[in-house]
């Protein structure tokens, strides 16, 4: 069984002696030469501007930070996590939920959890990401 990419990287690399400018115009350069389609890395949306830096933390259940831990096997009818961890303290809240959760009842999950023992919270750093 013959190994394609094997070849083809063989074929180009003594083109290339020292490393590429960048990784794009390899890319671009191999892209061309073997006729591949290069409209997967084109990006279809807009600039989202740079990332913003987190605060520095002074107080514990000053910020908040919750994820999910989805697709787990079922138990007592729950099959995922929703995980809140005080940045501050690294103390860790684990919440058996279900994958089909609302917005009302994972803020239901918040107050019940969450809100009861840390107070009112300043910051809430939260990716759900479904």
């Amino acid at each position: 069984m013959r190994n394609l990419h094997f070849e083809l990287v063989n074929e180009i690399t003594p083109k290339y002696e020292a490393f590429p400018t960048s990784t794009l115009d390899f890319e671009h350069d191999f892209a061309c030469e073997n006729k591949i389609k290069t409209n997967q890395r084109m990006h279809k949306h807009r600039f989202h501007g740079l990332f913003q830096p987190l605060l520095i933390l002074i107080s514990p259940g000053s910020s908040i930070s919750m994820d999910f831990i989805m697709d787990l096997l079922q138990s007592n009818s729950f099959d995922s996590i929703l995980v809140a961890v005080d940045r501050f303290t690294k103390m860790a809240h684990f919440i058996s939920c279900n994958k089909s959760i609302t917005n009302e009842k994972i803020a239901k999950l918040f107050i019940d959890h969450v809100f009861r023992c840390h107070g009112l919270i300043q910051n809430i750093i939260f990716d759900h990401g479904l």
